[in-house]
């Protein structure tokens, strides 16, 4: 509901730069340099600018001496945009300014307060050009924060709505890699696991294999046990006495 909020307040502050850009005093709060023979007056379309809204830079070249506008330029110059608490910069192309002889500029939304610079580089009219203007030091405006235009309440300006939808992205990639992180260090311990465990099913194996088998134990035939004979006949001698008078009969004959 309330980012809702926020982007129906950026269409209006959209809109009434919109409104600005095209009402707005083309010489105002700019800053003019001679160059050669000729005459460059450089700034914000839309003067004062702010943060996040629609704007471009405004670019005038005229002959000094007879103020008369110089076509063309559009097609041997180009602009490096700078902001110069970053560093951030970027190339535009210039376009032509329909009705406007001499007239150029390029759109952009400049998405954090502060300073800017302006670098126009190549060449007019066959004269090598490398021109830098700074806003402030050249009687351009600086970027300010839209927040004061706003009431009752102030908004977050982009640039902080996407600082926070940033981190967020952030946080939630950092989540899905530790999660990432933690799915594969549990594959690795299962996989580790399971060659454990055949490791250990191959081992049994080959100790069984490797083990000497037990002969089977035969059974031996039971053995009756015989008396020796002379035992057997002195038993006999005693259950059947002889006579001594056969005795010594026997040994007479």
């Amino acid at each position: 509901m309330k980012f809702s909020l926020m982007i129906k307040l950026s269409l209006i502050g959209l809109a009434f730069a919109a409104l600005n850009f095209l009402t707005a005093d083309p010489t105002s709060a700019h800053g003019g340099r001679r160059v050669g023979k000729y005459e460059l007056n450089v700034g914000f379309v839309a003067e004062p600018a702010y943060e996040g809204l629609m704007n471009g830079v405004d670019l005038r070249v005229e002959i000094a001496e007879t103020e008369e506008p110089v076509a063309g330029v559009d097609q041997t110059l180009q602009v490096e945009v700078t902001h110069i608490a970053s560093g951030v910069s970027k190339t535009l192309d210039l376009q032509p300014v329909k009705g406007e002889p001499g007239r150029y500029t390029a759109d952009l939304i400049p998405t954090a307060p502060g300073e800017y610079r302006f670098r126009f580089f190549g060449a007019i009219e066959g004269l090598a050009v490398d021109e830098a203007f700074e806003s402030g030091h050249d009687q351009f405006s600086a970027v300010e924060s839209a927040k004061d235009l706003q009431i009752p309440e102030q908004q977050l300006e982009l640039r902080e709505v996407g600082s926070a939808l940033r981190g967020s992205m952030d946080s939630t990639a950092q989540a899905q890699n530790s999660a990432a992180a933690a799915t594969a260090l549990a594959s690795a311990g299962l996989a580790l696991g399971a060659i454990g465990v055949l490791a250990g099913v191959g081992a049994l194996v080959i100790n069984r294999k490797r083990a000497p088998s037990q002969p089977a134990q035969k059974e031996l035939p039971q053995v009756e046990e015989h008396q020796p004979a002379s035992g057997v006949a002195a038993q006999a001698a005693l259950t059947h006495p002889v006579s001594n008078k056969t005795n010594g009969k026997r040994l007479s004959d």
